[in-house]
C-alpha cells in the first residue's frame, strides 16, 4: 500500500509545476589518514603549470578541522572506506580525487570557499562538512528550547559564522581577523538616542567595510547592478554587465576589496536594536507621541507615531500600537504593535533611482523591529525586507501570522552586504521572485523562521542560494512547512513540463568567471514538503556547494534535473535527512547522489522507511570524473528507478579525453531489512562492483 501510494504520488508531481507556474508568474592532515578517508594526489599530472608551490599553498589553505565525528558520520565514512578496500579501488579513487584537486588548484583565483575545496579534497567527509556549516543554527535551536533564543543572538551567531567562512578563504588567518562584536553603550534613558547611537556605531563599521572601494568603483557598481541581476536571473551567468565598457572596472575585482569582517561587525552592532534589553525598553513606551518629537511626515506614512526624526543616518521612526502604514523608506523603524503594512524598504539599504538605474545609496543601513501583530510586507522594488545592498539590512518580526511579498534581493538577501530577516513566531507566508529567502552574492543573506507552519514560495534563485563569493541560508526551527521553488522559467534543457528552480540549498558559480558560494537550507523539525525545479535541494554548480539538511519528520522531496544531493562542473552537493519516513522523487536526471564533471555529491538518510523514485543518473551515480555517494542507514526502503545509470553507477569519461581517471558511484543500503528494488536490476544482500566504477552494497 505504501509503495503504490507514494509511487503514484511521485508520478503525479508534474501537475504541480503546471499549476504553480501560473501562480508564480503572479506573484582530515587532521587528514584522518589513518582511516584512509583523505586521498593523496597521485598519477600523471595533466597540468604541468601546477607548481610544487601551488600545491603547497593549496594544502595550507585547507581547513580540515570540521569537528569531531558524530557516530552516524563515523559509520558512514568507515563503510565507504571499507568498500574501497573490498573492491580494490583505492588507487582508482585517489586518482579521481587528484583530478578534483587539480581542477580546483588551476582555478584557485575564482573565489572558491574552503568548504568546497575541502569537499573536493575529501569526498567522504561531506556529512561532516554539512554538519559544520549548520552547526551555528543547530546550537541556536538548543537555545530556543531553553527560551534563550533572541533575534540579536541569531544575527551575531550568523555574523560569526560568515566571518569564519570568508576569512578561511585567505591562506593566512591572523588573530586580528577574529570578529569583535562590541555592544554600543545603550544606557541612555532616552530610547531614541540609544537607537541613534547604535546606528552611528554600525555606520562607522560600514565605512571601514567599503574603505578600499573608490567612489568611481561605487558609481560603476550602482550603474550596473540592475542590469547585472537581470542578466544573472535570465542567463544564469554574468558576461555583459560584469565589466565596464573600457575594461577599467570589474565587479569581481571590486568585490575582492570588501572587508567582510567589518561588514559582519556592523550587522552584529545593529542587532543590538533587537536585543532583549532594547525590546523591553520599547515595550515600556506609552505609545503616544510627545510634542516636538514627531516631525511632519511624508504622506506615505500613515497612523500613530511616537517618534519621528530625520538624522544623518536617515529617518528614525517609532510607530504606536495601532495599525500603521509604512509606505516610504526609513533607516530605522520600531513598531510597538498592531496589524501594520510595510511597502517601503522595510529593513533594507535605501537608494535613489535615476533613469532606471541606481544613482546613489542614501543610507547603507535599514532596520525594522516589529513587536507584534499580523503584518503585511509588500514591495516591488529590488532590495527590501532584510536586504543588504552595499550595506546591512535587518528585519525582525517578533510575533503574528505575517505575509511577506517581495521582488528581487528580498527576505534575507545580501549583495556586497548582509541582509537578515527573522520571524520569531507565527504561521507565515513568504513569496519572492528572485534572489530572496536567504541569498547572497559577494555577501550574505539569512531568512530565519523560529516557529509555525510556514509557506515559502519563490520563482528562482532563492531559499538558500550562495552565488559567487556569497553565503545564503534559510533556517526554519519548527513547524510543518512547505517550500516551493520554480514554475516561471521553463527548463534550460528544453524538457517539457519541467521548470527552473535554482535554490533550496544551491551553491552557484558564474562559469568561466567566478566560483560559487554556499547555499544552505536547514529545517530542524516538522513534516515538511520541498518542491523545486532544476538545480535544487542540496546542489552545487561551478565550485559552489549546496546543502539541504532536515533533522526530523516525515518529509517529501520533489525535484527535477540536478536535485537532492547533486553537483556539476567542479562543485559539491549534499542532502542529509536524519529521521522520518521520507519520500524522494527526482525527474529527468541527476538526483539523489549524482555527480557530473569533476564533482562530488552525497545523499544521506539516517533513519526511517523511505521511498526513492529516481531517474537517469541517480542513487550514487557519477560521470565525467565524478564521485557520487548514496547512503541509507536503516529502514525498509523502496527504490523505483530506470534500469540504467543508477544504484551505484560509474559512467562515461569523455570530457578532456577522460583526464586519466575513472568515476566512482557508490550505493549503500544498510540496516538488514528487505528493501524493494526494480526487478532484475538489484537485489538484497548483494555486493557488486561494475566497471568504471559503480559499487552496490545492500546489507
Amino acid at each position: 500500500m505504501k509503495e503504490n501510494t507514494f509511487v503514484r504520488e511521485a508520478e503525479m508531481r508534474s501537475c504541480f509545476y503546471r499549476t504553480f507556474r501560473a501562480v508564480q508568474i503572479c506573484i582530515a592532515t587532521v587528514l584522518i589518514a589513518s582511516c584512509g578517508r583523505v586521498f593523496p594526489v597521485s598519477g600523471p599530472d595533466r597540468h604541468p603549470q601546477i607548481t610544487a608551490e601551488m600545491r603547497s599553498v593549496w594544502q595550507r589553505s585547507l581547513r580540515q578541522d570540521y569537528g569531531t565525528y558524530l557516530p552516524s558520520e563515523e559509520e558512514t565514512a568507515q563503510v565507504f572506506d571499507a568498500i574501497l578496500d573490498d573492491a580494490a579501488k583505492r588507487e582508482t579513487c585517489s586518482r579521481i580525487v587528484a583530478v578534483l584537486e587539480e581542477e580546483a588548484i588551476i582555478h584557485a583565483g575564482k573565489t572558491i570557499l574552503n568548504p568546497v575545496r575541502y569537499g573536493l579534497h575529501a569526498p567522504f567527509e561531506l556529512p561532516r562538512i554539512g554538519r559544520d556549516l549548520t552547526g551555528w543554527s543547530s546550537r541556536l535551536a538548543c537555545q530556543g528550547g531553553k527560551g534563550d533564543l533572541t533575534p540579536d543572538r541569531i544575527v551575531r551567531a550568523f555574523a560569526f559564522d560568515i566571518n569564519r567562512l570568508f576569512r578561511e578563504n585567505h591562506h593566512a588567518v591572523k588573530e586580528e581577523d577574529d570578529l569583535i562584536l562590541e555592544k554600543p553603550d545603550i544606557r541612555f534613558d532616552d530610547v531614541e538616542e540609544s537607537i541613534l547611537l547604535v546606528a552611528m556605531a554600525a555606520m562607522a563599521r560600514l565605512k571601514e567595510a567599503y574603505a578600499g572601494i573608490s567612489e568611481e568603483e561605487v558609481k560603476f557598481l550602482l550603474g550596473k547592478t540592475s542590469a547585472m541581476l537581470e542578466e544573472f536571473v535570465v542567463q544564469n551567468n554574468v558576461e555583459e554587465n560584469r565589466k565596464s565598457e573600457d575594461g577599467k572596472f570589474d565587479l569581481l575585482a571590486i568585490a575582492g576589496k570588501l572587508q567582510y569582517k567589518s561588514l559582519a561587525e556592523a550587522a552584529g552592532m545593529l542587532a543590538t536594536l533587537a536585543g532583549p534589553e532594547m525590546i523591553q525598553r520599547y515595550k515600556r513606551l506609552d505609545g503616544s507621541g510627545k510634542p516636538g518629537q514627531v516631525l511632519s511626515l511624508d504622506p506615505r506614512f500613515r497612523g500613530d507615531f511616537v517618534y519621528a526624526r530625520q538624522t544623518h543616518v536617515g529617518l528614525i521612526l517609532i510607530g504606536g500600537r495601532g495599525k500603521n502604514v509604512y509606505g516610504g523608506d526609513a533607516a530605522v523603524i520600531i513598531d510597538l504593535g498592531g496589524d501594520d503594512v510595510y511597502t517601503g524598504n522595510a529593513g533594507a539599504s535605501i537608494y535613489e533611482i535615476e533613469n532606471s538605474a541606481i544613482a546613489e545609496v542614501v543610507s547603507p543601513l535599514g532596520v525594522v523591529v516589529d513587536l507584534g501583530g499580523n503584518d503585511r510586507y509588500i514591495s516591488t522594488r529590488s532590495a527590501s525586507m532584510g536586504a543588504g545592498f552595499l550595506g546591512v539590512g535587518l528585519l525582525v518580526d517578533l510575533e503574528g501570522d505575517d505575509i511577506y511579498v517581495g521582488h528581487m534581493l528580498t527576505q534575507g538577501a545580501g549583495l556586497m552586504g548582509i541582509g537578515c530577516l527573522m520571524d520569531m513566531k507565527g504561521n507565515d507566508t513568504y513569496t519572492s521572485q528572485y534572489m530572496g529567502q536567504g541569498a547572497g552574492i559577494f555577501g550574505a543573506g539569512l531568512l530565519f523562521d523560529a516557529g509555525g507552519d510556514d509557506l515559502f514560495t519563490a520563482a528562482k534563485y532563492a531559499q538558500g542560494l550562495g552565488g559567487p563569493g556569497g553565503v545564503g541560508e534559510l533556517v526554519d526551527l519548527s513547524g510543518d512547512d512547505q517550500y516551493v521553488l520554480g514554475g516561471q522559467f521553463g527548463s534550460g534543457y528544453g524538457t517539457r513540463k519541467i521548470f527552473q528552480g535554482y535554490g533550496q540549498g544551491l551553491g552557484w558559480g558564474w562559469r568561466g568567471h567566478a566560483g560559487g558560494g554556499l547555499g544552505i537550507l536547514h529545517d530542524l523539525k516538522g513534516n515538511d514538503v520541498y518542491e523545486a525545479g532544476n538545480f535544487a535541494q542540496g546542489t552545487g554548480y561551478c565550485f559552489g556547494l549546496g546543502l539541504l539538511r532536515d533533522d526530523s519528520g516525515d518529509d517529501r522531496y520533489w525535484g527535477s534535473r540536478y536535485c537532492q544531493g547533486s553537483a556539476a562542473h567542479q562543485a559539491a552537493g549534499i542532502i542529509m535527512d536524519y529521521g522520518g519516513d521520507d519520500v524522494y522523487s527526482g525527474q529527468v536526471a541527476a538526483n539523489q547522489g549524482a555527480a557530473w564533471d569533476v564533482s562530488v555529491a552525497g545523499c544521506y538518510d539516517y533513519a526511517g522507511d523511505d521511498v526513492y523514485v529516481g531517474s537517469d543518473l541517480s542513487l550514487g551515480a557519477a560521470e565525467q570524473n565524478g564521485i557520487a555517494l548514496f547512503y541509507d542507514k536503516e529502514g525498509k526502503d523502496i527504490y523505483r528507478t530506470p534500469v540504467k545509470r543508477t544504484l551505484g553507477f560509474g559512467g562515461r569519461t569523455t570530457y578532456a579525453e577522460g583526464r586519466g581517471a575513472a568515476n566512482l558511484g557508490i550505493f549503500v543500503d544498510r540496516g538488514g531489512a528487505l528493501d524493494g528494488y526494480p526487478e532484475g536490476v538489484r537485489e538484497n544482500n548483494v555486493f557488486s562492483v561494475d566497471e568504471n566504477i559503480g559499487i552496490f552494497l545492500d546489507q
